[in-house]
Order: C-alpha cells, then structure tokens, then sequence
C-alpha cells in the first residue's frame, strides 16, 4: 500500500506548532481521510477511540507484515494494544484547537467581506468564492457516489474504476489513489465486526443454527471467517424478526391465528417434553422480570406475574429464597392433519418438582382457555415420567387390578370409555424402553423354552453383512437411550427375517421385535387403515 502522504497539510501544523508528527500517525490520519482542515478541526476523543479500535480490528487485515511499522509504528509487534499516547493525544488536540481557530476566523472574515462591493480589493476575496465552489463541487460529488452505491449489479473491477474515474473528473486529489488503496478502502467496513451479509445466507444460518446446535455452528464460524454470519448476529436477526414469547403463557390464540393461517382445522393434539438445561439467571428487559427461577403454579401453570424486577432488595430476595430452573418444559400442540408443523403452546423453567395433580389442572386449563377460542384438543401425550402416567391413568379412568368395577363388560377390558380427550405415552417414548429393555443384560426375557435377548442381534451383526439388515454396533448400545432410530432399525421386517434363517434359537426374539414394530406403525404409520391399526393395536396387548 502507498504510504505518500500530505506533507504540506502536515508541515503547516508542524511549523506552526514547533512540534513533529510521527509518520504513524500521519498515515493513520490519511487513510481515515483526516488530513484536511475540516475534518480535523471537528476531531473529538469519541473519534480517537473509534480510531483505534480500527486499527486494533479491521487496519491490521488491510495492511500487510512489511508495512506495519508505517501504520502502527512502536506498535507493531502488538498490534492488539494500540492506542495514542497521551503526547500524541495532546499534539493532535493542539492541531485541532489551531485548525478550530482557523476556520472560525474565515468564517468571521467571511461575514465581515459579504457586505463589501465585490470589486473590494481584499485579496482573500477569491478564496472564499474558491471554497463556495468547491462546497458545490462535493455536494454534486456526493449526490453522484450516493447513487452510485444504490446500484446492485456492478463487478468489482467496474466498481472500483468507475469510483476512481470520478474522482478524477470532479478533479479531486486523488494523483496518490490507486485502485488496490480503494479497494481496501471500501472493503474496510465489512470487515470483522462490520461484515455485511445477504439476507438469504441470513435466514440459511439462522435454519442451521437452530437445527445443528449451536455447537456445530460455532466450528463452521471458526473455519469460515468472515464467511457466514456470527451467532450474535443471528441471535439479534431472531430477536427482531420473531414474537416475544413470555415464559408461561398458554399461546392458544396465537395458535388459532396460526391454525387458520394454514387453512387448518381447530383441532390439536398436545404433547410435552421436559429437557435437563444449565439453569441460568438473567434479566428481561422487555417485561421488567428476573428470568430463570422457577415461577410459582396456578392451575399446573407458572405464574406470570412471578419474579418482577421491582427493587434491587427484592431481587437480591429472590436469589436466597427461590429455586434455580433446571429443567425447559415445552408444551406443543400439532394439528393431526398430514405435514401439518408443530406450534409451541407454552415453554417455562421448571425443577421438575410437581404433583399429578398440578398436571391435571394443567390439562383443564387449556381445555377450557381452548374451547372459549374455539379448539377442540384431542388428547395429551407425555413421557414416561411417572407424575404424568398418573394423571394419565385417573383422567383415563383406569382401575387398578382387584377393583369392583361397575359395568364393565369384560372382564380383560377394565376402562370405562369416556367422552372427551385421551391420553397416552408418546409411541416414540415406548419405542425407548422397549429397545433398552431388550438391550439390558440384566434383563431376562423368557418366552417358553426360549429368551428374547440382543445376543441374537450381536451374531446377526457379525455374520451378515451391514447391506442385508442395516445395523451398525451402535444400534446395539444401552448408553444412548434418547436415540428412536436404532428401535426402528432392530424392529424392521428385514431384520425379523434374517435372525429366522440365520440365527438358531432366535423365535423368542423374533417375536419381541415383532410385537415392537407393531405397536410401533400402529401409532405412527400414517398409511394404515382404521381396522389394520386397530388389530395391531389388540394384538400387542393380548400377546
């Protein structure tokens, strides 16, 4: 890079001031177009900060290893801990005070000249109608670069010569710009922390952080520098373009809105889920409350009056007397209609400490809010955890074994049907337990003269080759519990098959695999028919 600078500019200040500018600091004011009387003269410490981070962040990617020393002078093997030093700052706020001066003595003069006859014999008369023209000149000048900058399809090349052919027709000092100076200076905003991106890449990011974790996201960052957006970035994109959702609210009119957008029917299925989080207090700005402790219960809901910010006393209160979250409980609701999306009904910060009962005022809640807006709810899905399966079995009216029951038909069908919604365990959730059931060494499974066990699935592996059944070892592994694929995998018909021809004394696994897929496409097959899901449903219970 060319590093020719102004030395008049320079040398007036210097003489008048009987001190020296260090050539670092020439450079650097040069390229930050500050060697100029106006630009100068209007420098504050806002302004000498701003330069120095743009040195430490964006100066040091522009410039290259032999040209440090002109740009970052005593600091150029630390680039990181630039800064003016307090001489220089006081010399560079002398030569503004003097240029401050200066420019406030032509104004006055100025004034003073504008009620004189124009033919006055004032020599500096022509100066000031020199810098009314110029002022024309960069005004006409900006115009042009303004709308210029509006052009989107223009390459690189063009856009750098066409910017440098300008310059030269409105006759602006530009004899020491070469194109690679412009290049770079132009470049300089959309490095690091000014990068500029298309709103398309935006979105893709925004999708994949979302979907592949942050994690993932971070080492792509990591090696795609100035590549793709930071997460802050999309963090901040998320927050402008997205509703505020306040923890604890049951969203059912945002999920009517979002059903009838969608030509949806007002039907829903709700499901929840409770996942282990770092727990982590923070404060919202948007509603004024303290985020991160576990909200007090209303009706199996948190109370979102909970946790307001009102005094330092009272948030000092809330961290000695309250819980920390440990827990993210998510409420879904989904329409039963085929590729219809999910929609998150309500998701709070939770230690995971509640009743059956709670879960039962939870559900009359949001049937009730449901259906003063108009939707029907189905049913409710949950885990296995065990809080829940009881709330399930009461609202099921299910009866323990050796219960008079009254009129009860038969004797192996103990419910009494009921009007209204219905609960089960989430098909996914079974699909868990029964693969690690079959999984657990300590597990027997005995069946006749045989016993289901994975030793059969082990053999399989090792003597039949992975295109034939599609199982890997770590289909086989009880550590990853949480993973559905492996139980669809070990179920499938192709599988079943081969342990008849290949593994002796397999029949008792064979049958637990088929009573896995099963009740595995009776609930999530969308291709059965009524009947055909019916009968797997029965021939799973009764087997």
């Amino acid at each position: 890079m060319d590093d020719v600078i102004q030395i008049d500019f320079f040398e007036n200040i210097e003489q008048t001031l009987n001190a020296k500018f260090p050539k670092y600091v020439k450079n650097i004011f040069k390229f930050n177009a500050l060697d100029n009387n106006i630009s100068m003269s209007s420098l504050s410490e806002d302004d000498l900060r701003q330069i120095e981070e743009f040195v430490k962040e964006d100066l040091i990617n522009i410039i290259g290893e032999a040209e440090r020393e002109h740009y970052l002078g005593p600091f150029k093997n630390h680039p990181e801990k630039f800064q003016f030093l307090i001489g220089i700052k006081k010399l560079i706020f002398a030569a503004k005070d003097l240029l401050s001066a200066q420019v406030q003595l032509r104004k006055q003069s100025s004034t003073s000249k504008s009620t004189r006859p124009v033919g006055g014999a004032d020599s500096n008369l022509s100066v000031d109608i020199d810098l009314n023209a110029e002022q024309k000149k960069l005004k006409k000048l900006m115009d042009w670069m303004n709308n210029f900058f509006r052009r989107k399809e223009i390459s690189d090349q063009n856009y750098i010569t066409s910017i440098l052919q300008k310059l030269r027709d409105f006759d602006y000092t530009c004899s020491q710009c070469t194109p690679g100076g412009l290049k770079c200076t132009i470049s300089c905003p959309r490095l690091r922390n000014s990068n500029r991106f298309d709103i398309d890449l935006k979105r893709f990011c925004l999708y994949l952080l979302i979907t592949a974790g942050r994690f993932l996201y971070e080492t792509l960052y990591a090696n795609l520098p100035k590549t793709i957006p930071s997460i802050t970035t999309l963090h901040r994109m998320l927050n402008d373009n997205t509703q505020f959702i306040e923890e604890g609210t049951v969203r059912l009119e945002e999920l009517k809105k979002f059903l009838e957008s969608r030509y949806l029917p007002n039907v829903v299925w709700i499901s929840k889920d409770a996942t282990k989080i770092t727990g982590r207090i923070e404060y919202n700005s948007k509603n004024n409350k303290i985020v991160g402790f576990c909200l007090p219960q209303v009706n199996g809901l948190p109370d979102r009056k909970g946790f307001l910010a009102l005094s330092a006393r009272h948030t000092s209160e809330y961290f000695e007397n309250e819980k920390r979250s440990d827990y993210a409980y998510v409420v879904m609701a989904q329409c039963p209609n085929n590729n219809s999306p999910a929609f998150c009904l309500a998701v709070y910060g939770t230690d995971n400490c509640f009743t059956h009962q709670s879960v039962l005022d939870r559900w009359s809640y949001i049937n009730k809010e449901a259906a003063r807006v108009g939707i029907q709810i189905l049913g409710y899905s949950s885990d296995s955890d065990t809080i829940c399966m009881k709330a399930m079995r009461i609202c099921s009216k299910l009866h323990n074994v050796g219960d008079d029951v009254e009129g009860v038909q038969w004797k192996w069908f103990r419910m009494n049907l009921i009007k209204g919604f219905i609960c089960v365990q989430d098909t996914v959730h079974i699909g868990f337990k029964l693969r690690i059931r079959l999984l657990k060494k300590n597990i027997v499974l005995p069946m006749g003269q045989y016993s289901a066990t994975a030793d059969h699935l082990h053999l399989l592996i090792s003597d039949i080759s992975k295109d034939h059944h599609l199982l890997t070892a770590s289909d086989l592994h009880c550590e990853d519990k949480m993973n559905f694929r492996p139980a669809e995998k070990i179920s499938s018909e192709m599988v079943t098959d081969l342990l008849k021809k290949h593994v002796p004394k397999s029949k008792a696994t064979v049958i637990y695999l088929n009573l896995m897929r099963l009740v595995l496409t009776a609930f999530l097959s969308k291709e059965l028919s009524v009947t055909e899901r019916l009968r797997r449903m029965w021939h799973y219970v009764f087997s």
